[in-house]
């Protein structure tokens, strides 16, 4: 008896799947539709008119600004996961997280002021970007120390946006100034960059322009360093001193310092390289396209020029 009823239970979840295969086959069909459609539709066919031709002309405009501009670096705090671990009451390793951010800070500053001569350059946190954007020329700049320093003046009207980031397989073509500030990347990520150049609004460039530098490996490793109290000095040879010493690195003997771990890419050995290929690319493209006459531009295009 309980035989029968187990056999006709099972006959009748069988019937009931089979019945509602049509309707999980239409929504699966719905969904993948959708799915198309919107991969197709995340880029505004607009933004990408006479793309070829637009961005030419505003690459050539772009590099030609930034000869006489500037570039803004934006470091990162990390100060939303620092606060965090206070707030739990790890303040051991809340203090190794800061003492990270400030020596991986200052081998980006150091390896921008030392290699790259195109054009000035200038330092931010990321939580000014904004600040930057509104006009701001002062107030928020850094010193060699990573403080505000108030004397820091920008006073170039052109300047880009250089950070570590993502590279993006972009839904942004070209914009006008008027709604681009009201535009955000929504493509996808393509792989972490050692450099990213973005124009003010945080977008990254387009070719020809050399807007990206990759990482000179891509396997991540780490290295141990030291990070005392007082300000930290940047190791120029630090990679270099690891393989003559058997891996073994130049930790600062006083008591007070920090012992942290920073990836190989973010010490000054590699930055260097890569804003140093960076440098020439700039010098080599500025060479090429430095006859670029504003004069002769297209008026159509004169909006995209910011």
């Amino acid at each position: 008896m309980k035989l029968k009823m187990v056999l006709r239970l099972n006959r009748k979840i069988v019937l009931l799947f089979v019945s509602l295969l049509p309707i999980i086959s239409l929504q699966a069909q719905e969904s993948n539709l959708h799915e198309a459609k919107s991969s197709k539709d995340y880029k505004n066919p607009e933004q990408f008119e006479n793309f070829q031709k637009r961005r030419t002309t505003v690459s050539e405009w772009q590099i030609n600004q930034l000869k006489k501009g500037a570039i803004v670096v934006r470091l990162q705090t990390n100060q939303k996961a620092i606060d965090a671990l206070n707030k739990a009451g790890n303040e051991k390793l809340a203090q190794e997280k800061t003492a990270e951010q400030f020596a991986v800070n200052k081998n980006i500053l150091f390896a921008y002021t030392e290699h790259l001569n195109f054009c000035k350059v200038y330092f931010i946190y990321a939580h000014s970007s904004d600040t930057l954007l509104k006009g701001a020329r002062s107030g928020i700049f850094l010193d060699t120390n990573l403080i505000v320093n108030p004397t820091i003046e920008m006073t170039e009207n052109f300047y880009l946006i250089a950070e570590r980031d993502y590279a993006y397989n972009s839904s942004i073509g070209f914009v006008p100034e008027d709604s681009a500030r009201f535009v955000s990347e929504q493509g996808n990520p393509i792989k972490e960059m050692a450099i990213v150049l973005k124009n003010k609004y945080a977008h990254q460039l387009k070719k020809p322009f050399p807007y990206v530098i990759q990482d000179k490996v891509t396997i991540t490793e780490s290295v141990l360093v030291g990070v005392s109290e007082k300000p930290y000095t940047v190791d120029r040879t630090l990679l270099q001193d690891l393989k003559q010493n058997n891996g073994k690195s130049k930790i600062a003997k006083s008591d007070k310092a920090i012992p942290i771990k920073i990836k190989k890419e973010l010490t000054y050995e590699r930055i260097s390289l890569a804003v140093d290929k960076l440098n020439s690319y700039l010098h080599e493209y500025y060479k090429r396209v430095s006859h670029f006459d504003t004069g002769n531009v297209d008026k159509k295009i004169i909006p995209f020029l910011y």
